[in-house]
C-alpha cells in the first residue's frame, strides 16, 4: 500500500473540514423530518436535534447518556443544568471544533467541558480566558475559577495582572474581606520587586490581622494580636513568613510593623543564623539581636508608645531598661541608649 505524502494529508484535511461543515449545516437546519437525527434534547422547553454518531465518540459522558441502558429509542433527553443557548454552543463545538465564546458564556462552557469530558472544548475556552481583559472588581472570582479548573495558562495571565495592578487590588474595599485562596495566590507570585514584596507583606499582614480579630475571643485577656498574627502567617502564608525580611526597608518595618514584630523577625533570623553559637559561654542572644536592630531601634519613637507596651514588651525583651523607659521623653537618655546600641553593634561586628 503506497504511503501518503504531506500534500495528500493536507488535501484530505480540506475535505474533512468541508464534510464537517456540511454536517453542521444539517444540524443548523434542525429539521427532524429530513436530516436523520436520532437524538432529541430538550432544554428550557425547546428541542434540539443531533446525531449520536457525532456526539458519542467525542464525549464519554454523552455516550453513557445516549446508551441503550439509559435511554430508549426516540426518548427525549432533558437537560436541566444549562441554558438552551449554552448547550447549543456546546453541541456546535462538538460538530465543528469551534463555538461563539463571550465573556459571559465561557465560564459555563468550561464547566460543561468538564462535565461532558470534552478536553478540547476546555482548552478552547482556556485560550479565550487567558487573553481576556481582567479588572480589579472581579479578579478574586477569576483566580478562584482558574484554581477550580486547573487553568494554568490563565493563572499566569492573572499573576501578571495582579503584579501590574497590585496597588489598586490591595487597597480595594473588598480586599480585607476577601477569601484566603485569593490572598494565598497573590502572595505566591515570585516576580515582585522588593517594593512590591513590602506592599504584599503589608497587605497579607493586614488581611491576617483582620481575620484574627474576627475570630478572637473577646473575653480572652491573654490575647496577643502580634503573636496571633505571626502564628497565623507562619501556617497560612509560608511565602510571606519566609520572605527575606532583612532586605526590607527599615522605615517600612518601623512605620508599618512596629518594633514588636520587627524584633520577632530579627529574633527568628538571628536564631537561625547563630544556631551554632547558642551553646557558647559568652553568647547573649538579646544583645546580639539588639546589635542587629541598631538601625531600627534608633529611629523607634519610644515616647509615642503606650506605657504598658514599653514595660511588657520593650523592657521585657531587654531592648531598653525600666529606668530608661521612665525617661523616654528625655533626649539625653535616649542618646545614651543609642550610644550603647552602637557599641554593641561594633562589638558584634568585630
Amino acid at each position: 500500500m503506497p504511503k501518503s505524502s504531506n500534500s495528500d494529508i493536507r488535501y484530505s484535511e480540506q475535505y474533512i473540514y468541508k464534510m464537517r461543515q456540511e454536517r453542521f449545516k444539517t444540524f443548523k437546519l434542525q429539521d427532524p423530518a429530513k436530516e436523520h437525527f436520532d437524538v432529541t434534547f430538550e432544554i428550557e422547553g425547546k428541542k434540539l436535534y443531533a446525531h449520536s454518531f457525532i456526539l458519542k465518540p467525542v464525549s464519554e459522558t454523552m455516550a453513557s447518556m445516549l446508551s441503550d441502558h439509559w435511554t430508549k429509542k426516540d426518548e427525549v433527553v432533558t437537560i436541566e443544568t444549562c441554558s438552551y443557548e449554552n448547550f447549543y454552543q456546546f453541541i456546535q463545538f462538538v460538530y465543528t471544533g469551534g463555538c461563539d465564546l463571550t465573556n459571559e458564556n465561557v465560564f459555563k462552557l468550561v464547566d460543561m467541558a468538564e462535565f461532558y469530558a470534552v478536553p478540547f472544548l476546555k482548552e478552547f475556552c482556556h485560550i479565550f480566558l487567558s487573553s481576556m481583559i481582567y479588572n480589579v472588581e472581579t479578579i478574586e472570582e477569576m483566580v478562584e475559577f482558574s484554581e477550580k479548573y486547573s487553568l494554568n495558562r490563565m493563572k499566569g495571565a492573572l499573576k501578571e495582572f495582579i503584579r501590574c495592578n497590585l496597588d489598586q487590588i490591595i487597597r480595594h474595599e473588598r480586599f480585607l474581606s476577601g477569601g484566603k485562596l485569593f490572598v494565598e495566590f497573590m502572595s505566591s507570585i515570585d516576580q515582585y520587586s522588593q517594593k512590591e514584596k513590602e506592599n504584599v507583606f503589608e497587605a497579607v499582614y493586614k488581611w491576617t490581622e483582620h481575620q484574627v480579630l474576627k475570630q478572637k475571643d473577646a473575653e480572652d485577656e491573654t490575647f496577643n494580636l502580634v503573636v496571633a498574627v505571626k502564628d497565623e502567617l507562619s501556617v497560612a502564608f509560608p511565602y510571606i513568613y519566609s520572605m527575606d525580611n532583612t532586605a526590607m526597608n527599615y522605615d517600612f518595618l518601623m512605620s508599618f510593623m512596629g518594633i514588636s514584630y520587627t524584633f520577632i523577625i530579627w529574633q527568628k533570623n538571628k536564631l537561625h543564623k547563630d544556631k551554632n553559637w547558642l551553646h557558647g559561654e559568652n553568647f547573649n542572644l538579646i544583645d546580639s539581636i539588639k546589635a542587629d536592630l541598631f538601625e531600627v531601634i534608633k529611629i523607634a519613637k519610644f515616647y509615642q508608645m503606650q506605657n504598658s507596651f514599653l514595660i511588657n514588651f520593650v523592657v521585657a525583651k531587654g531592648i531598653i531598661t525600666a529606668e530608661q523607659a521612665r525617661h523616654v521623653d528625655d533626649t539625653r537618655v535616649m542618646q545614651g541608649v543609642n550610644k550603647y546600641l552602637l557599641c554593641l553593634k561594633m562589638f558584634h561586628q568585630s
